[in-house]
């Protein structure tokens, strides 16, 4: 499709290349909701025409496509304020596109780019001189020669026109504004309504376009609200992802802006500040020094000239080869049911039956049906509002066991928390160890601290069975912590140290009900949670984490209970757990033999004194 703009840079490069003066005319177009006016009807025109020279096999197909598409656009559900609804009401040919649907923006870009194709001549100025292009909703023409706002909107009524009896329907509307820094205050264009006259900078997608001595000049726009989010550091991605972000930003800011004596010795900080505090924000990996405009941009040429290059030529084509040749191999989060991971059966079967042609990638893809969304959703509103009496925290009751010398609660009155997952920090190293429990958090804590305190014993008695059992158990801090306690005679020694030496954070706290769940499975929640977090801090530092690859790859061991709800509402059930209880008296196997025989006696005799089949007895 020649028509569409791929991303911004682009469209700055095209308009570099061509003469504009103050006196061309710029004027952007915008299509009033596009995804919800782009009908089936649209969609099947536009194939209809970029099929026409295609094969009939091909035709065929495409068919078939759009029949599924149609079922996709009439079948489309919503949700808002905790109910569903039909999207588009029950007309399918009516229904549009859906924002956020996984077909829509190619389906868009398609009929876009049908309109402009079908109605190429009113884009060419009188000498051919003019420029357009069009990004999903937004299209922009440039015309060389200079007209006025009335031959604009004349324009403008015949292509509003055109449109609607090109597509058979009025439903595509479309919106102007019109570049025109000269245009007297007093200038209003016909339509008003559809049509404005920009008399500042002009801006089109993220390009923002100004005058600077008679000179087209390009930078970066914000809208006047307009928040900038990056994707946080906390997330669970590759150290890669987050490599990748601020050099992608930085690439687009620099590729963005043009240079001129103004701005060419000023760093991209200064620039664009917003942007780069918002990469801060987020935790991303930044330069210690920013480049000026000018040194940016001349790393940008030189970058060009090496892809340009033959080496860096044959590189790519033999990359774009090795896509085109490979077979994509997608499988579903929940498909979990094999013994061998599926890329290793895959080779497998490659080496086995000798088929070296054959290229597998994997991706992992999987979307949430119709089914599971309203089972979530009806979970979610039949779990609101109940809790378990016996996972909620409680205040903290610590005696002299798990106090600090100066009284204070080690844990900061969270030792009573179920569910959670929490840090040990060794104050003298500053390495922290992370883990879960279900438990109480000090009852965990004191677990940890008594398996200190059997490795140091062990380590003191090494033939003795029952020491040996003890330290057997150890994990990752109790071999750390250990080391500090290797002079203490007996256990409550070890726990005095380790209260002074170690500080306790609770990091994550989870729902009981829905952690519970998914427990001895290997999608447990509080276990995912904290393999995150682990992973997260070997990323930051690896040298400041206590945890082994064990505490990552160990299988799940929480445990799974029923759940003792705050409030009885049945009266029936409230009797039922006040009633006294009578515990049955034990009878002996002789006595209970006896009543087995007795039963099998009686209704031997009421087999025996029945009247045979077909007869039967009047009084």
């Amino acid at each position: 499709m020649r028509k569409t703009i791929k991303q911004a840079s682009q469209l700055k490069e095209d308009l570099e290349k061509l003469n504009i003066t103050k006196q061309s005319s710029i004027v952007t177009l915008d299509i009033e909701a596009m995804y919800p006016s782009i009908q089936i009807g649209h969609v099947q025109r536009a194939v209809e025409y970029f099929l026409k020279d295609a094969p009939e096999e091909d035709k065929e197909k495409a068919k078939s496509c759009l029949e599924m598409i149609k079922f996709g656009m009439s079948n489309t559900m919503i949700t808002f304020a905790g109910k569903y609804y039909e999207y588009g009401g029950s007309d399918a040919e009516s229904k549009g596109l859906t924002i956020g649907g996984y077909e829509s923006a190619f389906l868009a870009d398609l009929v876009a780019a049908f309109i402009l194709e079908n109605l190429d001549e009113m884009f060419q100025g009188d000498g051919g001189d003019t420029y357009s292009k069009i990004y999903r909703d937004d299209g922009i023409k440039v015309d060389m020669t200079n007209k006025t706002t009335d031959e604009i909107c004349d324009w403008y009524e015949e292509f509003q026109s055109r449109v609607n009896t090109l597509i058979g329907s009025d439903s595509l509307k479309f919106t102007m504004e019109i570049w025109k820094p000269s245009s007297p205050p007093e200038e209003v264009p016909r339509y008003s309504d559809k049509i404005t006259i920009c008399r500042n900078d002009a801006s089109y997608l993220d390009l923002e376009m100004y005058w600077r001595h008679d000179e087209l000049q390009f930078r970066v726009h914000l809208k006047p609200n307009q928040e900038l989010k990056y994707l946080n550091k906390s997330s669970a991605h590759t150290k890669a992802t987050f490599e990748a972000i601020p050099h992608g930003v930085l690439h687009r800011l620099k590729s963005l802006t043009s240079v001129h004596e103004d701005n060419e010795d000023t760093t991209l900080d200064v620039l664009y500040p917003k942007h780069i505090e918002a990469l801060e924000r987020a935790g991303l990996p930044l330069p210690k020094v920013y480049p000026t405009l000018k040194e940016a941009n001349e790393k940008l040429k030189n970058d060009t000239i090496l892809r340009s290059t033959e080496e860096e030529q044959q590189r790519r084509k033999k990359q774009q080869k090795d896509y085109a040749r490979a077979t994509y191999f997608v499988i579903g989060r929940t498909t979990n049911f094999w013994d061998k991971p599926v890329c290793g059966m895959i080779k497998e079967l490659v080496m086995k039956h000798k088929l070296p042609w054959l290229r597998f990638k994997m991706a992992n893809s999987r979307y949430t049906n119709l089914g599971e969304l309203f089972n979530a959703d009806l979970s979610t509103k039949v779990m609101t509002g109940i809790v378990d009496e016996e996972m909620m925290d409680e205040t903290c009751n610590c005696n002299a066991l798990f106090l600090c010398e100066d009284g204070e609660c080690l844990y900061d009155g969270d030792c009573r928390k179920k569910m959670v997952i929490y840090g040990l920090k060794d104050k003298t190293t500053d390495k922290i160890y992370y883990g879960k429990t279900v438990q109480h958090l000090k009852l965990r804590t004191s677990t940890h601290f008594q398996q200190v305190w059997s490795l140091v014993d062990y380590k003191r008695n090494p033939n003795d069975p029952k020491k040996k059992k003890a330290a057997m158990k150890s994990d990752s801090f109790a071999y750390h912590f250990a080391k500090l306690c290797g002079d203490c005679t007996n256990s409550n020694q070890s726990r005095a140290k380790l209260k002074q030496v170690v500080s306790v954070e609770v990091i994550w706290q989870g729902e009981p009900i829905q952690c519970t769940k998914s427990a001895r499975t290997r999608a447990c929640k509080i276990c995912m949670v904290e393999r995150k977090q682990i992973m997260k801090a070997l990323r930051d530092d690896k040298h400041k984490v206590i945890n082994e690859n064990d505490d990552i790859y160990a299988a799940c061991k929480c445990s799974t209970r029923f759940h003792k709800f705050a409030h009885i509402d049945s009266d029936a059930l409230r009797t039922r757990l006040t009633q006294k209880k009578v515990t049955p008296k034990r009878k002996s196997k002789k006595a209970c033999g006896n009543r087995k025989h007795a039963v099998s006696d009686y209704f031997t005799r009421e087999r025996e004194s029945r009247p045979p089949a077909g007869i039967s007895f009047v009084a």
